[in-house]
Parts: structure tokens; sequence; C-alpha cells
């Protein structure tokens, strides 16, 4: 009887929906070849399966972690895109101001935004 209640239940949409999340940052970075990074205190294992790759994972209190990170996806001719949480836009686009790295932020689905970021030219 359990099981036949829940068959007829509907999947819920929240801001946590994963799937949502992954496909509203393809359509944000079009076609190009980007590394994404992940500003947040916990780990999206959902994202991770979603996207099919192991997600690099900064913690907004590691954040001079993300220049370098950044810099090694130039390196590797990827574009960076780091998707983060609206309350650590501020401390995320100091860093990468910092290293003079360009920024453009895209809302995206569910509350979180996505900064892709453009080396800035000599």
């Amino acid at each position: 009887m359990a099981l036949k209640a829940l068959s007829g239940t509907s999947v819920v949409s929240s801001p946590h929906y994963m799937k949502r999340l992954s496909a509203s940052i393809d359509k944000a970075v079009a076609a190009r070849s980007f590394q994404l990074l992940v500003v947040y205190d916990k780990k999206l294992n959902g994202l991770a399966f979603y996207k099919n790759e192991i997600l690099d994972h900064i913690n907004p209190s590691m954040s001079d972690q993300l220049s370098e990170k950044v810099i090694a996806a130039f390196r590797n001719g990827k574009t960076p895109a780091v998707l983060l949480r609206a309350g650590n836009v501020g401390l995320v686009s100091d860093v990468l101001r910092l290293s003079e790295i360009h920024i453009t932020a895209k809302d995206l689905y569910g509350g979180w935004l996505l900064i892709t970021c453009e080396q800035r030219s000599q």
C-alpha cells in the first residue's frame, strides 16, 4: 500500500535539483570547452553525476586556491567557469580581479550563478 502511494507522487522541483542545474550550466557555456570549478561549502555529488565528471570543489574559506585553479584551466586550453551561490560573489570576484581576470556572471537555475573567466589582454 505504501509503495502504491509513493508511485503516485510527483517529483518536486527544488533549487537543489542538480539535473536542471547541469542543463542550465551547459546552456550558459554553449559549445565552449570549459572547466567547471565549484565554490561551495559542500560537494555537489548530484551535479557531478549529471555532468559525468569529478568536479573541482573549492571551499569558500579556501578561496585563495581559486586563482591558481583558474590559471591552470587557462594553461590547459579550457575556459574556467565558476559555479557559486550569490553570497560568495564578492569574495570570488575580488580574488579573480586581483589576478587580472575578466569575469562575466550569469544567473542559473535555483539561485546559482556561473562566472566565466577570460584573461585580460596584456
